[in-house]
């Protein structure tokens, strides 16, 4: 049976946390806060990860993956590469790409998100989630995004959302050096403008 659409709440603030039933939320504090029942969790909102629900007809987005795996994280993840390029603006990004988090330990990844460890990551806050800054994921994607073209314009659309600079990103690599994909890096930074582009013929998929 499809899932139908529902009359609770869209948003409550519950033990210091903001539910909002239009995003990713928790389906373990939505119960808690009284938004939802276990038999109306689970027959009218869409399961995206382990205790994580959206409400059912909203468009795929890749900033809406990222927020469904911060949450699966129980908040602990930083959204990293194309992830971290759609919490900070860019555009064009492949919605049904999976997310990319940086976590610490022995965590897996699981169908739809991409776990992977690092070290000495910049980071900011861009609403209440901790991401990876826009010099770090521009240093990234960089070294890890291929092929070329798919690379220069991820990384011309995160320069445009951000003001990033090329410098930026090179000001990141000298503390990163030896890191695998770096050699690579200047030759692709040389092809970076920045400049705002009509969208590419496909979206940019996680590498």
């Amino acid at each position: 049976m499809r899932a139908q659409p529902v009359s609770q709440p869209f948003a409550v603030a519950h033990a210091g946390i903001m539910i909002d039933l239009d995003r990713p939320f928790r389906g373990s504090e939505a119960l808690g806060a009284g938004m939802v029942t276990r038999h109306g969790l689970s027959r009218n909102f869409v399961r995206l990860h382990r205790d994580v629900y959206i409400r059912p007809g909203i468009a795929p987005a890749a900033r809406l993956r990222a927020e469904a795996a911060w949450m699966w994280s129980n908040r602990s993840g930083i959204p990293a590469g194309l992830s971290a390029a759609a919490v900070h603006g860019s555009r064009w990004i492949n919605p049904h790409a999976p997310a990319e988090l940086i976590r610490d330990g022995h965590v897996r990844s699981v169908p739809g998100i991409v776990v992977r460890t690092a070290r000495d990551v910049e980071t900011c806050a861009v609403d209440g989630m901790i991401v990876t800054s826009p010099a770090q994921t521009g240093y990234d994607l960089a070294r890890r995004h291929r092929p070329t073209i798919a690379c220069v314009e991820a990384l011309d659309a995160l320069c445009n959302a951000t003001g990033l600079r090329v410098r930026d990103i090179q000001d990141i690599a000298t503390t990163h050096r030896g890191d695998r994909g770096s050699g690579d890096l200047e030759r692709i930074l040389t092809l970076v403008d920045g400049a705002p582009r009509h969208p590419p013929r496909r979206t940019h998929d996680c590498c």
